[in-house]
Order: C-alpha cells, then structure tokens, then sequence
C-alpha cells in the first residue's frame, strides 16, 4: 500500500531535469562560498541538452541577487524557456561566447560535457588552462560530497 505521507524525491524526467544533482551542486556551492545567494555564476558547455544546468539555474533562481552568465555555442545555448523565466523573476542573464569575457566576474564556473548522445557530432573544444587552475574550480569537494551521498542513499 502507498502512502500519502512518505516524501518522495524526483531524481529527474529524463533529458529535461536533474534534481538530485541540483541538491548536491547547492551543497558545494554553500560549502564553498559559504552562501546561495548574491552569486556571479557562469554556466559553461551544452545548455540546451544538459538537465543539470537547467535544475541548477531553476534552483538557484529561488536566491536573491544571483546573476547567470551563459557561456555556449549558438548550437547549443540555454532553452529560452529558461531565459523567459530568469526574466520574469528579474534575474540578471548575459549570453557569452568565450569564458576569458566573464572569467574575473564570477563567483561559480559550471562546466558541463557536450550531450553527444542528445545532440549528434558537435566540435567540443578543449578545457582552456584559465579553467583548470581558477579560484572557481572544485571538483575534488564536490567528488568528495557525492561520495557521501550515494553512501547515504543505500
């Protein structure tokens, strides 16, 4: 028998969101910077098809005075649905074609992999070295937090 009282939490529908990798991005993002609000957050690689990109803007939308930098090819950039809904709210966006145009201003740099299997051959250029040694730069904590995680789930 089912019950109305137990939670349930969508761990995503397919190429559309990504939940339980939003909770976890929040996670190092409060743990790294200490907040969830008043971000410069850069959002770099496939935004049209990668659903993480999609929940984390979504998410951190609910934040006051956070501000997205969409950094992709034509090809592949944010859903306008998406950009439709950071207007509503008031949020401020900006479209960029090159991270060395917003690499100073920003707080976050989420660099997302080319969705090969939702988008066909697209050219994928290579990590630029600014990225690997930036400020921004995490992944060894967030590895580290999605460790913990999965452990905690089983």
């Amino acid at each position: 028998e089912f019950s109305g009282n137990v939670p349930v939490l969508n761990a995503g529908d397919g190429s559309n969101q990504h939940p339980t990798q939003t909770l976890l991005d929040l996670f190092t993002i409060q743990e790294t910077q200490g907040r969830l609000d008043n971000l410069h957050v850069a959002m770099v690689g496939d935004l049209k098809y990668g659903r993480t990109v999609h929940s984390l803007t979504q998410a951190l939308a609910k934040f006051d005075g956070n501000r997205f930098y969409f950094i992709a090819p034509d090809a592949l950039a944010m859903p306008q649905y998406i950009l439709d809904m950071l207007d509503e709210k008031g949020i401020a966006w900006s479209l960029h074609s090159s991270i060395e145009e917003v690499m100073a201003e920003v707080d976050i740099l989420y660099m997302t992999r080319v969705q090969k299997e939702a988008s066909g051959p697209v050219r994928v250029r290579q990590r630029e070295s600014a990225v690997c040694s930036s400020r921004q730069r995490s992944p060894q904590r967030q590895s580290q937090y999605e460790s913990a995680a999965s452990a905690a789930a089983c």
